[in-house]
């Protein structure tokens, strides 16, 4: 998401509360200016990931604030969802980052960003069928990025691996 995109959100938001009755004019003004500031900082969290700053200054704050709000898109709620599991993926709670992308996908279906954080948290715990779900889901929706389909092969290949060491091992009991 662009934080343009976000912007724009929030103002069409506010002013539909404004409209209903809901807000009176400071209180659109606080709402805007309080919603674009939680974009910008969990923007600016999940590109700390990327900078590699150090765990201990990160936070998930911002974006779990942009979750909470009454005034959110469902656009607004997939990519905090989306930058928060990343910051979680970061931190090393796997369980929660999964959570996040989870619902991202579900908010925003064609979220191929989401679909391939969630194929990767699943090939780095070897689960080889939720990885090329993911990696499938992922390359249907971007068919041009040959690295998907690469990725989904990978994890196909290991999963024919994984059942291929069943099987000798379960030959190697009966025995």
């Amino acid at each position: 998401m662009t934080l343009r995109k976000g912007f724009i959100i929030s103002i069409f938001i506010a002013a539909q509360c404004f409209a209903a009755g809901k807000l009176s004019a400071q209180g659109m003004r606080d709402t805007i200016g309080s919603f674009n500031k939680n974009v910008i900082q969990c923007y600016e969290q999940t590109e700390k990931v990327y900078q590699g700053i150090a765990k201990a200054k990160l936070s998930t704050r911002p974006c779990s604030k942009i979750i909470l709000s009454s005034t959110k898109s469902r656009e607004a709620e997939a990519n905090a969802r989306h930058n928060r599991g990343i910051i979680y993926q970061y931190l090393d709670q796997q369980a929660r980052a999964i959570k996040d992308f989870e619902r991202a996908i579900k908010l925003d279906s064609s979220s191929v960003a989401s679909y391939i954080a969630l194929a990767q948290l699943h090939l780095k715990q070897e689960n080889w069928v939720l990885a090329y779900k993911y990696f499938d889901a992922a390359s249907l929706l971007d068919k041009s990025d040959k690295r998907l389909v690469a990725n989904k092969q990978y994890a196909a290949n290991k999963l024919q691996q994984a059942e291929s060491n069943k099987n000798l091992t379960a030959n190697v009991l009966l025995k």
